[in-house]
């Protein structure tokens, strides 16, 4: 390969880790900014619980004092009826008198009676006409407090309703981020991440390759190659690939596919799988025998007791 093109592969790849990073980063500020808007919703719903349990106490405290207003009243009129009828019947009582000419000290100690008992009832019903101010600007404020809670709590619900508005839309956001999120994979022995995207691509070649498709799985591979240079998967691709070029009797394009994943890839699940294929697409180019048989005798030396290397004893005992 030539200094320049491994140069733009290594550009290619440098830009590749950046934007996985840039990606992951993203993910970490939207999750971090889901929780927040959690939490934020969670003191606000607790901030509108406290001030509707405000409001009922308050209501409670106003029906009580307007409860205490209407009893107060109404002894009041009871009062003022009793020292009615008491003026009346002394009034009677004086006239009576007054008319016979007798009893003078009892009738002036009667006045005088009636006397205290008008300044006593003026007494009471000054002190009831502060109670009833007072009652009243109390509850003047207590209509302010209201109207302030009233206006908190729409406060509250309005801010509510944005934060569960931004959770809705979060939420939308982590859903979308899940799908572009690094999932594990453990693939013969080897556990790694891959976006979900990149899992499905590699399973849909597979797929086309299992049901005999080469043409589409070798297509669905060099495109899987093109989209995802950096992935976890490209031993197995290039494996894949190779065998569905050797399918497709595109051999020399085969042969590239498996000594790319030798190459870059030695003591791979798949190597010694790759080393049998190899040899058997030498022999279907009709390279000289000898060329097979060191292929074939490399693979039993580099991977002993695998089920690769007993395929290739049988072949090299028929091979001439």
């Amino acid at each position: 390969m030539a200094p320049l093109s491994r140069a733009l592969i290594g550009c290619l790849l440098c830009a590749v880790t950046g934007v996985q990073a840039v990606t992951l980063f993203a993910d970490n500020e939207a999750r971090q900014e889901l929780l927040n808007l959690r939490q934020r919703l969670a003191t606000l719903e607790r901030t509108l619980e406290r001030n509707l349990q405000e409001e009922s106490r308050s209501r409670r405290e106003l029906a009580d004092q307007l409860q205490s207003l209407s009893n107060a009243q109404t002894q009041e009129q009871a009062r003022r009826k009793q020292i009615e009828q008491t003026l009346e019947a002394l009034i009677k009582t004086t006239e009576e008198q007054a008319r016979v000419g007798r009893g003078s000290l009892e009738l002036l100690n009667q006045l005088e009676k009636l006397r205290q008992d008008l300044a006593r009832l003026r007494g009471e019903n000054e002190a009831l006409r502060d109670f009833v101010a007072g009652f009243q600007r109390g509850l003047a404020d207590l209509r302010q407090s209201q109207a302030d809670l009233r206006n908190n709590i729409g406060g509250v619900q309005a801010g509510l309703n944005e934060v569960q508005r931004a959770v809705k839309d979060a939420g939308a956001l982590e859903e979308r981020l899940r799908k572009v999120e690094p999932v594990r994979v453990s693939l013969e022995g080897r556990d790694f991440e891959a976006l979900p995207a990149e899992l499905a691509a590699y399973d849909a070649a597979v797929k086309a390759f299992s049901s005999d498709d080469h043409k589409s799985a070798q297509a669905l591979f060099e495109q899987f190659l093109l989209r995802y240079p950096g992935s976890a998967y490209r031993p197995w691709v290039h494996y894949w690939l190779g065998s569905s070029q050797q399918a497709t009797e595109e051999f020399k394009a085969a042969q590239a596919s498996l000594r790319t994943l030798l190459k870059d890839f030695p003591g791979h699940p798949r190597s010694a799988d790759a080393m049998l294929a190899l040899a058997g697409v030498q022999f279907d180019l009709k390279e000289p025998r000898p060329v097979v048989r060191k292929t074939l005798e490399d693979l039993i030396k580099a991977y002993p007791g695998t089920k690769a290397a007993a395929v290739a004893r049988d072949r090299l005992a028929k091979l001439k």
